[in-house]
């Protein structure tokens, strides 16, 4: 009896060993397809402002050396862009300037870059003029803003930036959708899989899901996707949140160990109203706290639109800030940067 029992556990330990080979085999082989794919469509793919970076945590950049019009379709407005020869849309300041100047990085998103506006419109360009008309020697403002960009996209550039060079100041532009992945260009499959140890299982609720409910999420796949309720991650502290919250850590980090001043400012979503019904004052509210939480300064910019028309500060047709919403913030963030500077040509 003693004897049966010992075989019918070796079978049993056998079948399951045979079973975990057999899942792990197909898990690696699914990966091996969702990568060769991934790889055949950046071999097809072409953009005239974006280039892929397949195995960087950025997973894409801006094209160097490149330029071009833009069109709102909504509204027909056409934009121009030039991005310099290191991939920003930002002055190319000569190893001079950079050696006698002060430097302030400006980390961002589509906000920061000026998507809908022309070069001179924006937030960097409205800076330099604010410090200008209050007689302030303004610093090289380097604008790294790429769209879509998010905050854990943003403490890699960081990282990137400052073992290049070393700024007086770094200030980081947060939007209510920075804990959303990017959308500008093929999603890498570690990033869409970011937080699901096993690919081929969430591939089989995907078809259950497509096949079986009709498209509707009944079993959770936690894809890392886009979503439109950008309150979502803040409200559920879901996977979203703890990646923003730990690229912002990250940025902090990043600062003190370079001894690098950090300012944080915070902008309003510019599709929304700026009156009791703004949705994201849970997001603004976050962000003001990490940054607390870290002694870091920060600007909520929120305050310097309260109870304006909204429409007047966005592009038409589209739903980023316009010229005039590029001063306004200029005009709340100027001093503080002048005052950061003077610090630290104190030594702070």
């Amino acid at each position: 009896m003693a004897g049966k029992a010992r075989q019918a556990v070796a079978s049993a330990a056998l079948l399951l060993c045979s079973l975990a080979l057999a899942l792990g085999a197909s898990e690696w082989l699914f990966r091996r397809q969702q990568w060769a794919a991934f790889d055949a469509a950046v071999a097809q793919w072409q953009h005239p402002l974006y280039r892929i970076l397949p195995r960087s945590p950025l997973e894409f950049s801006l094209v160097p050396g490149s330029e071009g019009t833009g069109v709102v379709r909504a509204s027909g407005i056409e934009w121009h862009y030039r991005i310099n020869s290191r991939g920003f849309r930002s002055t190319d300041y000569s190893a001079e300037a950079m050696a006698t100047r002060r430097n302030v990085l400006l980390l961002g998103d589509s906000y920061l870059f000026g998507f809908a506006i022309d070069q001179q419109d924006t937030l960097s360009e409205a800076l330099k003029a604010a410090m200008a008309s209050a007689g302030a020697d303004a610093p090289n403002l380097h604008n790294l803003g790429v769209p879509g960009y998010n905050t854990t996209h943003e403490a890699a550039l960081l990282r990137e930036q400052l073992a290049q060079q070393r700024p007086d100041l770094v200030v980081l532009t947060f939007v209510p959708n920075d804990a959303e992945p990017q959308g500008n260009v093929l999603r890498r499959p570690d990033v869409l899989y970011r937080h699901q140890p096993l690919w081929l299982l969430v591939q089989l609720k995907r078809a259950a899901n497509h096949y079986l409910f009709g498209d509707r999420e009944v079993l959770a796949t936690g894809l890392h996707e886009m979503s439109h309720d950008f309150n979502e991650a803040y409200r559920l502290r879901n996977n979203k949140y703890r990646d923003t919250r730990r690229a912002f850590d990250d940025i902090v980090a990043l600062c003190r160990a370079h001894d690098v001043p950090l300012l944080v400012t915070v902008f309003p979503a510019f599709a929304a109203s700026f009156d009791a019904s703004y949705p994201y004052g849970l997001i603004h509210r976050e962000v003001i706290q990490w940054s607390a939480e870290n002694g870091v300064r920060a600007l909520d910019l929120y305050d310097s639109f309260r109870g304006l028309p909204a429409q007047q500060y966005a592009v038409p047709g589209d739903g980023h800030p316009n010229a005039a919403a590029n001063r306004l913030a200029a005009a709340a963030i100027a001093p503080v940067l002048q005052q950061m500077l003077g610090a630290t040509r104190a030594g702070y």
